[in-house]
């Protein structure tokens, strides 16, 4: 159960972990947690498992971890919480990303997409809405700036989709 030993961005040694101790220990043990906020990142953005080379059933897990990293974050952290608004953000870009390619595959309705769209908008509000609170100058702060102009850039495609 030797976490340390392994990389925030070796994907594979996380899976790896997780596999191996799924059965001795608890899904919400803070090992457990770490390693899906680990891979709630990773999906998507770790060579190997950027968005253009990640398979459906690992963008489904990223949104799985990015939930329940949510779900824990919200108890341990309480209120405004940079972990959720990063996780916030991680989640969108999930939804986001499985939304198009169920579009791009004709697997979901014009609306559905839609209101796809309007539901994870709301994850990306949020973040926005907490990393405010980061200094302007800070990595987090400069995020903000970028949640910003993706938030512009995706109302603008809502619209244009109505």
């Amino acid at each position: 159960m030797d976490l340390n030993g392994i990389q925030k961005d070796d994907v594979r040694g996380l899976e790896d972990f997780l596999s191996r101790n799924k059965k001795l220990l608890h899904p919400s043990h803070a090992a457990m947690m770490e390693v899906k906020k680990c891979l709630s990142v990773g999906y998507g953005r770790f060579a190997g498992f950027t968005y253009d080379k990640l398979s459906t059933e690992k963008l489904k897990k990223k949104i799985q971890f990015c939930k329940e990293v949510l779900e824990f974050v919200t108890i341990l952290e309480p209120g405004i919480s940079t972990q959720k608004a990063l996780t916030l953000y991680e989640l969108w870009q999930g939804e986001t990303e499985m939304l198009e390619r169920s579009k791009g595959e004709d697997k979901i309705s014009r609306e559905e997409y839609t209101k796809g769209l309007k539901d994870a908008l709301a994850y990306l509000e949020e973040a926005a809405t907490i990393l405010r609170y980061e200094p302007e100058n800070s990595i987090h702060g400069q995020l903000s700036k970028d949640i910003d102009v993706k938030l512009t850039a995706e109302n603008l495609k809502l619209a244009k989709i109505k």
